[in-house]
């Protein structure tokens, strides 16, 4: 038997804990027994107090106490006698299965085939306090002298109670979104030259935007660029906890605060236009200003197909050089062709660029640049796969082939991905796997057109499908010969939600100027997305030292601002204790003076 007071789990097996309890119902304990049962006694006092209060009787002390030992003692070791291996050994010879058929001598078993077991997936269960950032701890605790003085309410009088660990219950509460503060700042004036002096205020009640701070402005900001909540909404919402901020003035303070961080949009732009790949999308959006504009042209043209009446919005997804991702939008009349090469008559790096887009016209166009950059231009694997799908209905057999191919493609492009291969790293192990099953979907489109009769060239099959890969295989197949190339462009499309989604339930912008506010801020809020940081306290960085982002924007870049929010952090605590609010000599009525008692 070994146990020991210092060690904090016990081991023992469970023909000790017999010979424990014989030896306890006999009342013949060493003080090796003495010192373990009082080792076990301590983690469960209640089984003592029980046993005094006469509450426990000898069969049910005797219970709880194997109780205590099998949740509480580990790695249990099970003892087998001699005679019982012997039993278990010859009712294991005598019981044979039927169904068991006997091997005959010379014959070889054919080797079982083992099932990869599949890895579960931990299923999201309860989440624990730690999981949830809360901000506020309610306690619920007792009087200070309860547990001292107060005698269990179940038991005799005799018996007192101790304290245990507390139990922790995570609740959520509704709150109004933006909440008005009284902050009440305490000043003092001199008697001499009556100068006036004020307690130090935290940086965002001092940089605040007109009446609003600034984690206020940032929250009226995602929710109306990031989630499409339109201010009005957000009037009526804060009426039903009798706040009246008008949807007037939450405009105003979400456009002085853009306006002032102007810089930093600039700056954005300039290194997507720097970065090794872009993927570049656009998505209908409604400005009622160039609406308006559109019409008027209409009016007074001759030839009304010349007037170009799309209103477009832009996404540009942007892979820099150091490993960061950056979203851009661009709103107005201009399709994807045009904001594409104004963002590359910005670009400044020497080596090539990767531009990924859709197969339209639009995006395809050269036009002229006075960029001297070299661009590769690649088209998305997705849309070739989603028009065979489109068809699959009519055409099973036929694309079956292309769709299994495809598939092949995009598992060894998960592959690389898996396991963190470079740029070069991953074209070339596509070089090597995927080149040969694209060259065979090219063989069997090329022989589809060729031989099959139901590739009619007007038909869906032949002009969705098979031509439109043919047009455009050298692009579709740019993952093999550029490196940093992508297989499709989804993560362009995805971000083109945010357009769709603020369409839905903002409608439209009034003016091009209010278009301009949504995309610097729906610019910053993906980007944020895309390298996993928090938009909200981004934001609220941003906004409070927005005065600072002119003088270097590169520092307030999301990928940098963690080290530029630590330095100023050092330098707001140098800070005096005291801000002087008004000049010397200014004049010091006499009615406005405090004589002390």
């Amino acid at each position: 038997m070994s146990g020991s007071s210092k060690k904090k789990f016990l081991c023992i097996s469970d023909g000790e804990f017999v010979t424990i309890i014989d030896k306890l119902r006999k009342g013949d304990l060493s003080d090796l027994d003495k010192d373990l049962i009082a080792e076990i006694m301590m983690n469960h006092r209640h089984i003592i107090f029980g046993l005094l209060n006469g509450t426990l009787s000898g069969k049910d002390l005797e219970k709880e106490i194997q109780n205590l030992g099998r949740r509480f003692i580990f790695n249990k070791k099970e003892e087998v006698s001699e005679d019982n291996a012997e039993k278990d050994n010859c009712v294991k010879d005598e019981i044979k299965p039927e169904n068991k058929k006997e091997k005959k001598p010379g014959t070889i078993s054919p080797k079982k085939k083992h099932k990869k077991k599949k890895q579960k997936t931990k299923k999201p269960g309860k989440r624990g306090y730690n999981v949830f950032n809360t901000t506020e701890e309610k306690k619920h605790y007792f009087d200070p002298d309860f547990i001292k003085s107060t005698y269990c309410p179940c038991c005799s009088e005799s018996s007192k109670l101790y304290p245990i660990t507390p139990s922790v219950t995570v609740l959520f509460s509704g709150v109004c979104p933006l909440t008005p503060e009284a902050h009440i700042v305490e000043k003092a004036r001199c008697r001499s030259c009556g100068v006036t002096i004020q307690a130090q205020v935290p940086v965002e009640v001092e940089n605040s935007v007109g009446r609003f701070l600034p984690n206020a402005v940032a929250q009226m900001a995602i929710m109306r660029f990031g989630l499409g909540f339109p201010h009005h909404r957000m009037e009526n919402l804060v009426n039903l906890y009798e706040t009246n901020i008008p949807d007037a003035n939450q405009w105003s303070a979400i456009e002085s605060a853009a306006m002032e961080m102007e810089a930093l949009f600039t700056c954005l732009t300039h290194n997507a236009a720097n970065a090794k790949w872009i993927g570049i999308d656009d998505a209908y959006t409604r400005v009622v200003e160039l609406k308006k504009e559109i019409q008027s042209e209409l009016a007074v043209s001759e030839n009304k197909k010349q007037v170009r009446t799309g209103i477009q919005s832009t996404v540009f997804v942007a892979k820099t050089y150091s490993d960061h991702n950056i979203a851009l939008y661009m709103t107005g009349r201009n399709h994807q062709g045009e904001n594409k090469a104004a963002l590359i008559e910005l670009r400044t790096n020497i080596n090539p660029v990767i531009i990924m887009t859709d197969a339209a016209h639009k995006a395809l166009m050269n036009i002229n640049s006075n960029s001297a950059a070299v661009i590769m231009s690649t088209n998305c694997l997705e849309h070739f796969r989603i028009r065979i799908e489109e068809i699959e209905k009519h055409y099973p057999f036929e694309t079956k082939y292309l769709l299994k191919e495809i598939s092949k493609v995009y598992k060894n492009d998960s592959y690389c991905k898996e396991n963190s291969l470079t740029d070069h790293g991953r074209q070339a192990y596509h070089q090597s796997h995927s080149s040969g099953i694209m060259e065979g979907i090219k063989s069997f489109i090329q022989k589809e057109l060729k031989e099959n009769s139901r590739a009619e060239p007007n038909g869906d099959y032949a002009k969705k499908v098979l031509n439109y890969a043919l047009n455009n295989w050298e692009r579709l197949i740019g993952f093999l010969k550029y490196a940093g190339a992508e297989l499709d462009n989804n993560v362009t499309e995805i971000k083109t939600k945010t357009i769709v989604r603020y369409r839905e339930n903002s409608k439209k912008y009034l003016t091009e100027h209010g278009a301009s506010i949504g995309d610097f801020y729906m610019s910053l809020i993906e980007t944020c997305k895309l390298n996993n940081i928090n938009p909200l306290v981004y934001l609220e960085f941003c906004i409070t030292h927005r005065q600072l982002i002119e003088d270097d924007p590169e520092l307030f870049l999301p990928w940098n601002y963690k080290e530029t929010k630590k330095e100023i952090d050092e330098e707001l605590k140098k800070r005096p204790r005291y801000k002087i609010v008004s000049q010397k000599g200014a004049y010091l009525p006499k009615e406005d003076v405090i004589h002390p008692q």
